[in-house]
Parts: structure tokens; sequence; C-alpha cells
């Protein structure tokens, strides 16, 4: 889920670039935990309602990584845990309805997945909710509200939700245009490895 992106028109209806604009199944890009235990160990310990074990078992099914890939039993576990609050396990399930991964796409059904997860803590899914208002995905096009969500992540540090708040104050997108701004926000995500940011700076500077 890189963040490679354009934050203007033309990239609605593609679930491809609507990925890379979202960002959000962090634990995903983590090292996998079944590359360190079995699978079928996994599969106990989610079994018995360990709530980490059900999150990853569904990262598993997700990714087809230990197992074959299979979106409907991945969605199966990020419920279960979710169940349990797991703050990942409901941005997954977001992210799911969002793309439409193993249910029909439900862009309001996936922002109030997003609100659970901000509920538990998940700062990942304040970006995304950013990102619903920013593009009009189940809600009214909100460039006031997308920016007061990005700022949100962005403060507690979330690389893709700086590289966003930068984009809204370069662009002026629910803000005045703010050089300054912008190149401080697209500077703290490249110094967390952001490679879009990277790229925008090499641009402005």
């Amino acid at each position: 889920m890189n963040s490679e992106r354009e934050l203007e028109g033309g990239m609605a209806g593609t679930v491809r670039i609507l990925a890379l604009i979202l960002g959000v199944n962090l634990s995903l890009w983590s090292t996998y935990i079944w590359a360190q235990q079995p699978v079928a160990d996994l599969q106990q310990r989610a079994e018995q309602g360990d709530a980490l074990a059900q999150r990853q078992l569904g990262e598993v099914y997700e990714s087809g990584k230990g197992a074959k890939q299979d979106y409907r039993e991945a969605l199966k576990w990020y419920r279960k845990a979710a169940e349990q609050g797991d703050g990942d396990a409901l941005n997954a399930i977001a992210w799911f309805f969002t793309n439409g991964l193993g249910v029909q796409r439900d862009y309001k059904e996936a922002l109030e997945w997003f609100q659970k997860a901000v509920e538990q803590g998940n700062e990942a899914a304040m970006n995304n909710i950013g990102t619903l208002y920013q593009f009009g995905y189940g809600v009214p096009k909100d460039y006031k509200e997308a920016f007061k969500w990005y700022r949100k992540a962005a403060e507690l540090g979330v690389a893709q939700a700086q590289c966003n708040l930068a984009n809204m104050y370069q662009k002026g997108f629910g803000v005045a245009v703010d050089r300054e701004q912008a190149v401080k926000w697209y500077r703290r995500a490249a110094e967390q490895g952001n490679q879009e940011a990277e790229n925008i700076l090499k641009q402005m500077e």
C-alpha cells in the first residue's frame, strides 16, 4: 500500500489508486507472525479467543502469505478480533469495505468502521477518514474536514497523514496555501521514509 499519488481529481473509482491513497492496514507490512511460528499454532490460539492471534490470522489470509489468500476468511477473523476491541482489526475491516474485498464496496460502512477504529486509538484510521472526506467517498466532499483528520493523525506521527497534510497546505485544500507548512510536513513524512514526500520535496527545493 504505497503512498504515491496526486491528491487531485482523476483517481476516483480506481481501487488500486484508492489503495495508494489510504495505506490502511499498516500491520500487514510489518514482519508476519506466521513466518515466526506455524500458522496452525496461530489458528489454535485464534480459535481459543486470542484477539491478537485472530487479527494476525486475518492478516495471513488477507496477504496470502502462509495460507491461500481468502478475503472472506480474513474478514471473519478480523471481525472476531474487532469484537474484542482490536483497533487494527477494525481498521482492516474498514479497508475491506473501502475496496470491496470479500464484501460489496460500501464507503459509508467503511467510515463507520474507521470511526470505531479511531475510538480504539487507531491513528491510521484518522488519516483514512480524512481521505474519505477529501475525495467524497461515502460522504460529501469536505476539504476542511479532511484537513482536520489529516492534522490529527499527522501530529500523532502517521507519515502518510503528514504527507497528506502537506499536500493540503501546498494545494490550499481546506486551508490557505502555505508553502512553509507544506515543506515542514513533507519533511516530517520524508524523515519516516515516505517516498512521495521525498519526491515532492526534491521538486519544491
